[in-house]
């Protein structure tokens, strides 16, 4: 439970960081667009740290706050990222960690490079009875330092509340497979 909560709270620092950065791009390129981006911002933050506050939150709860996040991605980037959802209604039950797929779509944003000619397409869709997230690689001809950070802690949350998420790098596509406790299973490791 310490070394969930130690993860927990790197979450936070890592949403707040590649945000600001987001920020600062948005200043230098579009002033409007930033101040705009910092209201809509506030609201998102607000719902990390109500929902970093517990293990595990309703794939419902997540995609509303992958919504929000999305809103603030398309306001960067205009034409030039795509997100398709097709998750069953039923799934909309089930729980995963917070900030998970905010998560693997902002990696995807970050490591690949896209235009309106060629634009990145996330798919998130159900497989097998779990969340599967792709996209298309086109990695950055400069890659920035890559930690690693976001996915080990991704996979260290997921290991120790449902099981371990299976990640897959191919020549074309990158995908994570997300494993889903259902509400009943895992009402007590929520906080």
């Amino acid at each position: 439970k310490a070394e969930l909560n130690a993860m927990k709270q790197q979450i936070n620092p890592h949403f707040l960081f590649n945000s600001l950065n987001t920020l600062i791009d948005l200043i230098e390129d579009d002033q409007e667009k930033a101040v705009e981006f910092v209201r809509s911002f506030s609201n998102l933050y607000r719902i990390v740290l109500q929902s970093s506050r517990h293990n595990l939150i309703l794939l419902e709860d997540e995609l509303a706050f992958l919504n929000y996040y999305w809103e603030l991605l398309k306001m960067r980037f205009n034409d030039t990222v795509e997100l398709n959802i097709d998750l069953p209604e039923h799934f909309l039950t089930y729980m995963i960690p917070p900030l998970s797929l905010q998560l693997l779509v902002e990696n995807a944003v970050k490591h690949n490079q896209f235009s309106r000619d060629r634009p990145l397409v996330l798919k998130i869709f159900s497989e097998e009875g779990a969340i599967k997230v792709t996209n298309e690689l086109n990695p950055k001809v400069y890659e920035e330092h890559e930690s690693g950070f976001g996915l080990q802690n991704l996979q260290k949350r997921f290991t120790s509340l449902i099981s371990p998420i299976t990640i897959e790098k191919g020549d074309k596509f990158f995908s994570v497979t997300l494993p889903v406790g259902q509400v009943a299973n895992h009402k007590d490791l929520v906080d």
